[in-house]
């Protein structure tokens, strides 16, 4: 499956949607759509991550650099229903605790 990626709007939070696998070949279409986004300094950035099937370490590394680059400007980054594979890839990694999680986009306004 081709990696598709698309920006929306949810209420006052900025959305990625991110579908398929996100690897060595994919990573980059990633860290340039969120480069986009963060130029405009989002106060509230979620990647709803329901249909990514796959998280290599290239995704993880943009990930990291997404959430860096959020929190310097004292704004807030979500992962939104991560699938099985990507919550092992997160637990693997020990990085489970630094992303906070929501199970939909729904939940992003409950806190």
């Amino acid at each position: 499956m081709a990696l598709f990626l698309q920006t929306l709007a949810h209420g006052e939070w900025t959305v990625v949607e991110v579908k398929g696998r996100v690897d060595a070949t994919t990573a980059f279409e990633l860290e340039e759509t969120l480069d986009a986004v963060l130029a405009k300094q989002p106060r509230l950035l979620a990647l709803d991550v329901r249909g990514m099937d796959y998280l290599s370490s290239p995704g993880l590394r943009v990930l990291l650099t997404t959430l860096k680059a959020v929190t310097r400007w004292g704004g807030s980054l979500s992962l939104v229903g991560p699938t099985a594979p990507v919550r092992q890839v997160l637990a693997v990694s020990g990085l489970e605790k630094i992303f906070p999680v929501r199970a939909s986009l729904e939940a992003l306004s409950e806190g």
